[in-house]
């Protein structure tokens, strides 16, 4: 139980989020889609003020591209190596489809804090949940991009 190692020594903020429903679009704070919480987490903890996607970015084609665009504008910008706390970590599923969180380490286990969930027509399931890095291939995540704020745009 991942909820566990985020409260094993007390209260991390990370909790808050957990087992909020995954939900197409949604920003939250009821329920949350990957991008979503990205966006929560970075601006509720970090005071990081990311775009939403669609509106801010009608012209890209896909997610992926729309989220490296508005990565890129906040001052963000991919980099190889360790995830580091608040990372942002671009992946793909199994069935080639994309996904995002945001780095974490709680109670000295490092992982992704997202929202993941699938679509069944008007049915959704899905929610919040923390997955350590060791877990996510087993998950059926591939790592595609790591991105980090550059210290310059602080």
């Amino acid at each position: 139980d991942m909820t566990a190692t985020l409260t094993k020594s007390g209260a991390h903020w990370a909790t808050a989020y957990i087992g909020k429903p995954w939900v197409p679009g949604a920003t939250g704070p009821g329920a949350y889609d990957c991008w979503g919480l990205v966006r929560a987490v970075l601006d509720q903890q970090l005071g990081i003020s990311m775009p939403l996607l669609g509106t801010a970015y009608p012209a890209e084609r896909d997610n992926v591209a729309a989220i490296k665009t508005a990565s890129r504008t906040a001052g963000w910008r991919q980099i190889t190596g360790v995830a580091e706390d608040f990372d942002i970590l671009l992946m793909r599923n199994l069935e080639g489809s994309r996904h995002v969180g945001v780095a974490i380490t709680a109670n000295g286990v490092r992982g992704l804090l997202h929202a993941s969930g699938k679509a069944f027509g008007a049915v959704t399931l899905g929610a919040v949940c923390f997955s350590p890095f060791d877990t996510l291939s087993s998950l059926g995540f591939k790592h595609l991009e790591l991105w980090r704020r550059d210290a310059r745009a602080a």
